[in-house]
């Protein structure tokens, strides 16, 4: 997986794989990986998002470090901490 820079001061960058159903994969709904680098250094992956909170993320006019947290953060998706390496291999 490839990350996108962003220039939010709390996630250095974001990126996303979506599901491999070839059904889902094109609606905004369809379930995937989400991986970010904070910019304190930690990597995580979230699993289960839908590819539109992804979009939100990182279309956000206002907050990107926001929306994250109210739209993946609150609402408790599964995560775990992961490397750089095992996020390039997504």
């Amino acid at each position: 997986m490839r990350l996108i820079p962003l220039t939010s001061t709390q996630i250095a960058a974001i990126g996303f794989t979506p599901c491999s159903d070839a059904e889902a994969i094109d609606r905004d709904d369809s379930p995937g990986t989400l991986a970010l680098q904070f910019q304190k250094g930690g990597w995580y992956v979230y699993q289960y998002v839908p590819m539109a909170v992804f979009v939100a993320v990182i279309t956000d006019p206002d907050s990107q470090g926001h929306a994250f947290h109210e739209l993946v953060k609150r609402p408790g998706y599964a995560y775990r901490r992961a490397t750089p390496e095992e996020i390039a291999n997504l």
